[in-house]
């Protein structure tokens, strides 16, 4: 898949997210190979779509690519720890709380994520 036709992707992606229908976002999110997005914010929007279509395995899995890939993992590690827990990973998920807790040691989102 060239340049182009990822662009022409992920706009189908957007259109159908920005009218809710996640199902259809997520199969044209299955036709993208997450792995050659160069782009957090793409990677981000593709773990949105599948974590609004129920696909927390998916979800999980971009994310953890996009984490692996940026030394600002505060908000991605936050999200793991949320991905996990829905998706009954909690061993994972405590994992990642403990890097969000080095990462943003004083941020109050440690707190809603004990109780989630």
């Amino acid at each position: 898949m060239d340049k182009y036709e990822l662009n022409i992707r992920i706009e189908q992606i957007k259109k159908q997210a920005r009218q809710k229908n996640y199902a259809e976002a997520a199969k044209v999110a299955d036709t993208i190979d997450f792995y050659k997005v160069k782009e957090n914010k793409i990677l981000s929007l593709l773990a949105d779509v599948y974590e609004a279509s129920g696909k927390y395995e998916n979800a999980k899995d971009i994310l953890i690519e996009a984490y692996q890939r940026t030394s600002l993992g505060r908000q991605l590690a936050y999200r793991l720890v949320k991905i996990c827990i829905k998706s009954g990973h909690i061993d994972e998920a405590e994992e990642f709380y403990k890097d969000f807790l080095e990462v943003a040691p004083k941020d109050n989102s440690r707190y809603v994520l004990q109780y989630q």
